[in-house]
């Protein structure tokens, strides 16, 4: 961030102190780039909510991307089982198509970082 579009909030620094012991993760800069936690049993009228897992405090109700990604999951895996799939193997594979989509993404992130030279550096 340059210091025009500094947050007022966490001062552009992703995080910011709450009290004189706590740090906490600005929910205006949150990007929430590391998924989701769904919230069951014991949280009241939250159950079924999602929070974010940077901490943030952000719940949404549902992730329209993960419930279109998964039936797109589904009918990958009937296609190729010939049968209809259960939802555990739905699951299993949903989650390795995100883990798959999260390392090929840190890969790029990282090509991007490489110093390259030119060419006719190469001895």
């Amino acid at each position: 961030m340059n210091k025009k579009n500094l947050c007022e909030k966490c001062n552009g620094t992703d995080q910011y102190m709450y009290d004189e012991n706590h740090i906490k993760p600005c929910e205006v800069c949150c990007t929430h780039s590391d998924g989701w936690w769904k919230l069951e049993k014991h949280y009241g009228d939250n159950n079924g909510k999602y929070a974010c897992k940077r901490g943030c405090g952000t719940l949404v109700e549902s992730l329209p991307d993960d419930e279109a990604l998964m039936e797109l999951t589904k009918d990958a895996i009937a296609d190729v089982l010939g049968r209809e799939p259960s939802q555990q193997e739905v699951l299993r594979a949903h989650a390795g198509f995100k883990r798959m989509a999260f390392i090929m993404y840190e890969h790029i992130q990282h090509e991007k970082k490489k110093i390259r030279y030119p060419s006719f550096l190469d001895g």
